[in-house]
């Protein structure tokens, strides 16, 4: 009698890790997976403390079987996603009331005139100046001292081709926050400032090795929400800067900020020239993340002596494993032809299957993985600042 195909699937998958180089990268990348569910992104281990590497055989033998757990538990954690973010962008909203009463911002009493639609009541603010409400660890430093530089991760000096991966959106979902910082080290983070707890975690990611950024949040085109504090083209050159003053206040260690949407103000010449004015003034790098095509950061940046550069590659334009792995090619065409490519993605479960075993295998296939101050300073050396919206 002829056996159900099923029970023969083990068997096939690991013949065809043997003769099929896709297939093995797709069983890599499924032991991956598994290993990010235990630990907090750390790799599981076996109870004799031998690491996952050594039981790969025994993981492709059960592929059938955990292979689909794998996929069940990537599923829910990909469903449940939109709902963390959207309670975390209406528990922030709320929280920053409080965090208001500390900072406040000269002229506002509710929450909406800066943020928009969210009818939140924040206390009348007392008098103050900006030297007042600016934190120790983001006060005016000067060119000479630029803060890119001294907050930069360790450096990878050798002549391959260099690769940034910078990835947006961190702080809102922690559980996707110990993936991202249990990655290879060195990426840069770049933290929602109205998320909670930012202090802790950003300290953690620069333990691991990590850089970090500030996702400051812009107007964009449309009727999306970029959440509390964001810079809009509506304000007064004095409320983009105490905007800018409350985003860059949250925590410490940074090398800078790019655009969390922004498609609307990157493209307004007045208020870019306000951003990145103030950039230049606190010795930071803006990295445009080219939401739009009609960004003018490229050319405000010149004009007023920003250091300034921007993304080649966003590696997630849409939450398929098939995507990512497109655009990792990409990027890596991008770093071997002109020796350096910026990419940008986000921590979805998607994303991190692929990037993780990517990020492993990179310096093997002669690749350096680079913070985004290291590609900063190619690129400003370099001549080649901005990429070509994508």
């Amino acid at each position: 009698m002829r056996m159900p195909r099923f029970t023969l699937t083990p068997l096939f998958t690991w013949l065809s890790v043997r003769r099929d180089r896709a297939a093995a990268r797709k069983a890599i990348e499924r032991a991956w997976r598994r290993s990010r569910f235990h630990g907090a992104g750390r790799p599981a281990r076996r109870a004799g403390g031998r690491p996952l590497t050594t039981a790969l055989a025994a993981v492709l033998a059960c592929g059938a079987f955990f292979g689909g757990a794998a996929a069940f538990v990537s599923g829910l954690s990909a469903a449940k996603a939109p709902e963390v973010i959207a309670a975390a962008k209406q528990d922030a909203a709320r929280g920053v009331s409080k965090a208001l009463e500390a900072r406040p911002i000269r002229g506002v009493t509710r929450l909406q005139e800066i943020s928009g639609p969210d009818d939140v009541l924040i206390p009348a603010p007392k008098a103050s100046n900006r030297s007042e409400n600016s934190a120790k660890s983001n006060k005016r430093i000067g060119a000479n001292e630029a803060q890119w530089r001294r907050h930069a991760a360790a450096r990878v000096d050798t002549g391959n081709p260099k690769i940034a991966i910078v990835i947006d959106d961190v702080g809102l979902d922690k559980t996707a926050f110990e993936r991202v910082r249990a990655l290879p080290a060195p990426l840069t983070l770049s933290f929602l400032p109205y998320a909670k707890d930012l202090p802790e975690m950003t300290a953690s990611a620069r333990a691991a090795g990590h850089e970090l950024m500030v996702h400051m949040p812009m107007e964009p085109k449309g009727d999306a929400d970029p959440g509390p504090m964001a810079l809009k083209t509506g304000h007064s050159t004095a409320q983009l800067q105490q905007l800018i003053d409350w985003n860059l206040s949250r925590f410490e260690g940074y090398v800078g900020f790019n655009n969390h949407m922004g498609s609307r103000l990157t493209a307004d010449s007045a208020a870019m020239r306000i951003v990145l004015t103030e950039a230049r003034e606190r010795g930071l790098v803006y990295l445009d993340s080219l939401t739009t095509p009609d960004s003018d950061a490229g050319r405000i940046a010149v004009t007023v002596g920003a250091a300034a550069i921007s993304r080649d590659v966003f590696l997630d334009p849409d939450a398929t494993r098939a995507t990512v792995r497109r655009q990792l090619e990409d990027a890596e065409r991008i770093a071997e032809r002109t020796g350096l490519a910026i990419a940008i993605a986000h921590p979805r479960p998607e994303t991190l299957d692929i990037l993780g075993p990517w990020l492993v295998s990179a310096p093997a296939r002669g690749f350096d993985i680079i913070a985004a101050s290291q590609a900063a300073d190619m690129r400003l050396s370099g001549g080649r600042r901005f990429a070509q919206a994508m």
